[in-house]
């Protein structure tokens, strides 16, 4: 199992998880948001228009961890930061 921990991602535009952690699409995995501020996740199979206002948050509001998995899935998985500073999130294969 692939594992990548601190994947930094910058503020403001959605980028691709599955390049940014070696994972390929279409494998189950796990991310945890290793920040303290919101990160949005989609699945859709070209990148998001920055300004679009979809995706599910990763934070720790609905729960005691801010941890999402992904499963079942086809298209990439892209995450966008919505905080003020760059977010580190591991990415686990499960």
């Amino acid at each position: 199992m692939a594992t990548k921990s601190d994947v930094k991602i910058e503020i403001g535009d959605w980028v691709n998880i599955n390049t940014l952690s070696g994972i390929p699409a279409g494998t189950n995995f796990r991310i945890t948001n290793k920040g303290d501020h919101r990160v949005d996740i989609c699945e859709a199979p070209v990148k998001p228009n920055p300004l679009d206002k979809i995706g599910d948050p990763i934070t720790d509001i609905n729960g005691p961890l801010p941890i999402i998995f992904v499963e079942n899935y086809t298209d990439p998985i892209w995450v966008k930061n919505k905080g003020t500073k760059p977010v580190y999130l591991s990415v686990q294969e499960l």
